[in-house]
């Protein structure tokens, strides 16, 4: 899927290398609370090229806090957001909830 965003959007793409997601587990023993962009490159000599390799993709809406990024890129972040969620929720088959 990230690497068809890239292809489709790539200054959304681009938003959700660059911006940190907030990610939080919390139980009994433990407390974590990190913060990672979603999309994940190979490092890089040159970390604007956004064609290197994809090693990661950290989506996990259940376990998201609230974003912590400048007021400047909020909306960014959140229009770059909505669009890979609504791909991905696009890409499940149509009877994907019902339990087949």
């Amino acid at each position: 899927a990230a690497h068809e965003f890239r292809r489709i959007a790539p200054k959304h793409f681009e938003t959700l290398l660059k911006c940190p997601a907030t990610f939080v587990k919390q139980r009994e023993g433990a407390d974590i609370v990190c913060l990672r962009p979603h999309i994940v490159l190979r490092e890089g000599t040159d970390t604007n090229d956004i064609d290197r390799e994809i090693v990661s993709v950290n989506w996990s809406p259940p376990f998201e806090g609230p974003a912590c990024l400048p007021p400047d890129m909020m909306e960014d972040y959140y229009v770059a957001y909505a669009a890979f969620e609504q791909m991905l929720d696009n890409s499940l088959p149509a009877d994907y909830n019902d339990g087949r």
